[in-house]
C-alpha cells in the first residue's frame, strides 16, 4: 500500500523540479521586462525637456505602451504559471488519498488489513500532505529567487577592465611631467581611435589639445586618467608607467573636468567641495572666484546652500561648468585636465577663467581639449590631432605660420565667424 501511494508523490517530486525550471526562466523574463521598463521610464523622465521641444509626447506614450506591454505580458505568465501550479498539486496530492483509499479499502474488505490499521494508514497519509503542499509554495519562492540572485551575480560577478597593478610602483604624489610614447589605442578591433602618438608634457607646462570632432581627444584624456589601457607604447609620469601607478595615487592626482558636466543633487557647496568636504568656506569661495561662478552663487536665493537638481539639471550649461571648474580647482592635484571645459562660456567669461587659471596653475601641469583658438592662447604647446593621429605640434606662432595648416585654418575661420557677429 505504502509502494502504491508512493507513485504520486514521485510524480509529484518530478513535476516540481520541471515547474520550478520553468517558473525560473519565466520570472527572469519578467524582471528583465521591468528593468527595461524602468529604464525608459527614467530616460523619459530625465529627457523631459527634449521630449516637450521636438513635440515627441505621443511618440513617446506610444513607445511606453509597448514596453509596458512587454511587462504586463510576461507578468501575465508568471501568475497563470503559479495559478496552474497550485491546481494540479492539489490533484496529484488528492490522487495520493484516492490510491490509500481504493487499494487500502480492498485489502480491508479481503480481510489482508483491519479496519484500524486501514484508518491508521490514511491518518498517516493526512501527515504528509501539508509537508507536500508547503514544499509547492517553497518551490515557488526558491525558484524566484534563483532568478533574482542570478541577476545579482551577474553584476558581482563582473570583473573590471582596469585592475590595480600586480607590481605597483612606490609613488604617492606625481611631479607632472607626462610622457606618451607611440600611443596606439582602439575601442574595437579594426577601429583606430589613437595611432603611434608620441607627446612630452614638462612639469608647469599646459598642453593645448585641438582637432575636428571625432579626432580622439577626449579619448586622449581618458588614457591619461586610464579608465581605458592602451594598447601599445607607453604612457609615463615622471617616468613611471601609467599601469603600475596605483589607481588611488593616479587619481588623486589628476583633477579632471569632463565635457558631461555631473552635479550631484546636493548643494552647490558640498559639489565644489566634492573631493575636499573638510575644504573650509573661505576655500570655496576662491576656487568659484578662480572659475568665475561666485557672483552667480551670490545672486541665488540660498547662495552656497542652493540645491541643485538632478545633475545639475536647475543650472545653466556655463554655471554646470564653471562649478566642475571649482571643484577640479579645490581638488589641487599637480595636473589638470579640462575637456573641452569653456565651450558653454562665453568670450568674455572665457578670458577671465583662463587668465585666473594661469595664475591658480603657476607650476602645475593643464592639459586644455578645446574647439575655440581663444581658449588655448596661453598653451606652451599645441597638439592637433586628425584622425587619431598628430597632425600638427609646436607654440601658437609656429602653427599660425604654417601655410595650408590645420590650426591656421581654424584660427582664420573663427576669427571671421566673430568678425560676422560682431558686423550683426
Amino acid at each position: 500500500l505504502t509502494l502504491y501511494t508512493l507513485i504520486p508523490m514521485g510524480v509529484i517530486a518530478v513535476f516540481g523540479y520541471f515547474f520550478g525550471e520553468i517558473i525560473e526562466r519565466r520570472y527572469a523574463r519578467m524582471q528583465k521586462a521591468f528593468s527595461v521598463l524602468s529604464d525608459h521610464v527614467q530616460e523619459a523622465v530625465s529627457g523631459e525637456r527634449v521630449l516637450k521641444a521636438f513635440v515627441q509626447e505621443d511618440a513617446e506614450r506610444a513607445a511606453f505602451r509597448k514596453v509596458n506591454e512587454r511587462k504586463r505580458r510576461d507578468t501575465l505568465g508568471v501568475v497563470k504559471l503559479d495559478a496552474a501550479f497550485y491546481p494540479i498539486l492539489q490533484f496529484l496530492v488528492g490522487a495520493t488519498y484516492v490510491v490509500a483509499i481504493l487499494y487500502g479499502g480492498w485489502l480491508t474488505l479481503t480481510g489482508e488489513m483491519t479496519l484500524g490499521r486501514f484508518v491508521e494508514f490514511n491518518a498517516y497519509i493526512g501527515s504528509l500532505v501539508w509537508p507536500m503542499l508547503a514544499l509547492g509554495d517553497s518551490i515557488t519562492h526558491i525558484s524566484q529567487g534563483v532568478a533574482s540572485l542570478n541577476r545579482i551575480h551577474e553584476i558581482f560577478d563582473e570583473q573590471p577592465e582596469i585592475t590595480e597593478p600586480e607590481d605597483p610602483e612606490p609613488v604617492e604624489r606625481l611631479e607632472g611631467e607626462i610622457r606618451l610614447d607611440h600611443v596606439c589605442f582602439a575601442y574595437r578591433a579594426g577601429a583606430d581611435k589613437l595611432t603611434d602618438l608620441s607627446v612630452e608634457v614638462r612639469k608647469g607646462e599646459t598642453l593645448a589639445i585641438m582637432g575636428r570632432t571625432g579626432s580622439g581627444k577626449s579619448t586622449l584624456a581618458s588614457l591619461l586618467c586610464r579608465t581605458y589601457d592602451i594598447d601599445s607604447g607607453s604612457i609615463t609620469f615622471d617616468g613611471h608607467d601609467i599601469r603600475r601607478i596605483p589607481l588611488k595615487v593616479l587619481r588623486e592626482n589628476i583633477s579632471y573636468v569632463p565635457q558631461d558636466n555631473f552635479l550631484f543633487s546636493d548643494t552647490l557647496r558640498r559639489n565644489i567641495a566634492f573631493a575636499r568636504p573638510e575644504a573650509e568656506e573661505a576655500e570655496v569661495v576662491r576656487v568659484s572666484r578662480a572659475a568665475d561662478i561666485h557672483d552667480n552663487i551670490m545672486d541665488f536665493p540660498e547662495q552656497y546652500d542652493t540645491v541643485v537638481g538632478e545633475r545639475g539639471v536647475t543650472l545653466s550649461g556655463g554655471q554646470k561648468q564653471r562649478s566642475s571648474i571649482a571643484r577640479a580647482l579645490l581638488k589641487d592635484s599637480p595636473i589638470l585636465i579640462l575637456d573641452d571645459a569653456l565651450s558653454a562660456v562665453d568670450t568674455d567669461t572665457e578670458e577671465r577663467i583662463l587668465e585666473n587659471l594661469k595664475q591658480d596653475r603657476a607650476g602645475k601641469t593643464t592639459i586644455m581639449i578645446a574647439h575655440r583658438v581663444s581658449t588655448v592662447v596661453n598653451a606652451d604647446h599645441i597638439l592637433v590631432l586628425e584622425d587619431g593621429r598628430m597632425a600638427e605640434y609646436g607654440t601658437r606662432e609656429e602653427l599660425m605660420a604654417r601655410e595650408n595648416g590645420i590650426f591656421r585654418s581654424m584660427a582664420e575661420k573663427q576669427q571671421l565667424e566673430r568678425q560676422l557677429q560682431l558686423a550683426d
